[in-house]
């Protein structure tokens, strides 16, 4: 972070060489060769040409020692459009909201912006406020220097690290005023990211919990043997350490938050309600009727149920990270309308989650004995929990993949669809857990078999409703 950014010298060339040699001009940025030397353009050129490979074997193939062409390619395919369209969009709606009034315009991210000096006509009528990395600021004053570019008044440098703090008193110290402003945010809406928290707190309250219901459930190293009411405590302490971890993390915006006008926070209430509804439904009510179902059998099958289940919920983890990080990457790609990443991101998630739940299963059934005595000691515990487990990692087989498409719908906004849908397929699981376990006389096995078709009925309805929704969204945007 003490140099500057590479990501602004390469946006840079992309522009320059987009006006040195296209046609038509999408974006003319005539003045960003200036401020990169010939020396980084080659450089950078010749990077690009050695990567030819990464980027597409066949266009390395199809152009072998033809390093122009190469280029060419990779800069009106790979490199440029993206980032040449929306300068050019942005830009343009700027001018009309100067029409309307706008007298500021803030560019977040600005790394080489050269717009103040694309437009000098514009002082009069706007002050721009570039905000940026210290160290990427220093490096651009640097190259307007050896440009001979000027520094106009209008234009306003304020130094600030996203990944540490955004503060508007920075801004106003730099003479921004109360007045109606345009905000570009194109440079920085890939970086601000925090989904590496969600896997660290989703791991750490994983094996916090596994670890309580150890010793509440069991009443190991001095703890009490509280049984049902163990877990209850167990889950109700990691709940708590999950919301404040989160709470810490977003301390910022939930500062923010109490200036949300009350009207908003209605709105953030109502579209919450499916979310915790669905956590109630799936994480409360039907565990608890399922454990009274199993009570109903007996000490003995419902302490060796709830033992396995801990052991299972070890290989639960990565469903549970990997279902957190979609819920931020297919956002983004939603509303990026990114299909190909739409499509891939839950089916790789499943693929990683069930190799990783497939290896911790045979792990410890392989050692499914010797694990039970180090959480009891009673024998007769250990004989049934050690006999019931490979039936009861069958019965769940199907846990993590409805839980990276029940991630999956909630991050396309179909939290309602998932409630109902969880609703319906839990309260038929429980018909049919209470048939084949009571009236057939099946016990634990009638619970197995209820819970794998349950699993199984909901990891298929919502696959099937996710992959009709991606396939619905083109025709959603064309016709809006």
């Amino acid at each position: 972070m003490k140099d500057p950014s590479i990501t602004a010298l390469v946006s840079a060339f992309s522009r320059a060489y987009h006006s040195r040699y296209d046609h038509p001009k999408v974006f003319d940025d005539s003045v960003a060769a200036q401020l990169i030397t010939t020396e980084e353009f080659e450089k950078i050129k010749q990077n690009m040409i050695q990567g030819i490979s990464f980027f597409n074997k066949e266009v390395a193939d199809q152009f072998a020692n033809q390093p122009n062409e190469i280029l060419k390619w990779i800069t009106q395919v790979q490199l440029s459009p993206t980032p040449l369209a929306r300068a050019a969009f942005c830009e343009q709606i700027l001018f009309h909201e100067m029409d309307l009034g706008t007298a500021q315009y803030v560019i977040l991210g600005a790394g080489l912006d050269t717009f103040c000096f694309r437009h000098p006509v514009v002082g009069d009528l706007l002050q721009l406020f570039e905000v940026d990395h210290p160290a990427t600021q220093t490096f651009k004053m640097k190259r307007l220097a050896d440009a001979h570019l000027d520094i106009p008044n209008h234009l306003h440098f304020v130094p600030m690290d996203f990944t540490r703090d955004f503060s508007k008193q920075k801004l106003v110290d730099n003479g921004f005023k109360n007045k109606r402003t345009f905000f570009s945010l194109l440079g920085v809406t890939y970086y601000p990211k925090r989904t590496q928290w969600i896997l660290i707190i989703s791991t750490m309250t994983s094996l916090l919990h596994t670890g309580l219901n150890y010793l509440l459930i069991y009443g190991h190293l001095g703890f009490p043997k509280s049984g049902v009411a163990g877990a209850a405590i167990s889950s109700m302490i990691t709940m708590s350490v999950d919301v404040l971890a989160y709470c810490w993390l977003l301390r910022k915006d939930l500062q923010s938050a109490l200036h949300v006008r009350p009207d908003k926070i209605l709105l953030i209430i109502r579209q919450s309600i499916p979310l915790m509804g669905q956590e109630l439904l799936q994480g409360s009510l039907f565990a608890i009727v399922l454990n009274a179902i199993l009570a109903r059998l007996g000490a003995l099958t419902l302490s060796g149920y709830l033992l396995i289940r801990q052991l299972l919920q070890i290989g639960f983890i990565p469903a549970f990270m990997y279902s957190s990080a979609l819920l931020t990457l297919i956002s983004e790609s939603s509303g990026a309308r990114q299909f190909n990443d739409l499509k891939a991101y839950p089916k790789t998630a499943s693929i990683l989650t069930m190799i990783l739940f497939s290896l911790t299963g045979i792990v410890f059934y392989l050692l499914r004995t010797p694990i039970a005595g180090l959480i009891t000691n009673d024998q007769r515990l250990i004989g049934f929990s050690s006999g019931i487990f490979l039936l009861l990692w069958l019965a769940r087989l199907f846990n993590p993949l409805q839980e990276i498409y029940k991630s999956a719908m909630q991050s396309i906004g179909k939290s309602t669809r998932v409630l109902l849908i969880t609703f319906i397929i839990h309260t038929a699981a429980l018909v049919i857990i209470i048939a084949l376990t009571f009236l057939l006389h099946l016990g634990i096995y009638g619970i197995a078999i209820s819970l794998f078709i349950d699993e199984l009925v909901m990891y298929l309805v919502l696959k099937m409703t996710y992959d009709s929704e991606i396939q619905r969204m083109p025709q959603k945007r064309t016709h809006p």
